[in-house]
């Protein structure tokens, strides 16, 4: 452990300072306690509601010194996920993201209520705990795109997707 004595009891990451460690406890719990005022959307860390905030206000505080462009945020995001074009400055976070695409969850609740999946895709034979879960699912075999974005017309599987495009 050395220079990092602070250790996630969750997944085993160490951290330098106590304070890292409780922002990254909110990955494993979920919690988002940072809210916007204007859209009621939730975030894990005051410095996303910040960047967000900024679409609301059309704040584009940084420019570049080459073509004068204007940009909400100093960083760049050069990882784009190819189903909803989402873009991420770190490639970890893209391969986190795609996960809400193919479904993968990597931590499994051990509740035998969450274990029971008895809604089943008559298509794919794949089981679901929530008949919402499977009526999520099924729109990817039809290819459906329910939430459309008034602005320029693209649609997509799920609100959160329309939130963040």
């Amino acid at each position: 452990m050395g220079d990092k004595p602070y250790r996630c009891t969750e997944c085993g990451k160490n951290f330098k300072w106590n304070c890292l460690l409780i922002s990254h406890k909110q990955i494993h719990t979920g919690e988002k306690p940072y809210q916007c005022t204007e859209c009621g959307k939730r975030f894990s860390k005051n410095n996303f509601l910040t960047y967000h905030k900024r679409i609301h206000t059309g704040e584009k505080p940084y420019t570049c010194t080459e073509c004068e462009k204007t940009f909400s945020s100093t960083r760049e995001k050069p990882y784009k996920c190819t189903e909803c074009r989402k873009s991420f400055s770190e490639n970890g976070s893209l391969t986190i993201h795609i996960r809400i695409h193919i479904e993968e969850k990597p931590y499994k609740c051990m509740e035998r209520i969450h274990l029971e999946k008895q809604y089943k895709c008559i298509k794919c034979g794949k089981s679901f705990s929530q008949s919402s879960l499977l009526i999520f699912h099924i729109r990817i075999h039809r290819g459906q795109k329910t939430y459309i974005c008034p602005e320029c017309g693209k649609s997509f599987r799920c609100s959160s997707n329309l939130t963040s495009h």
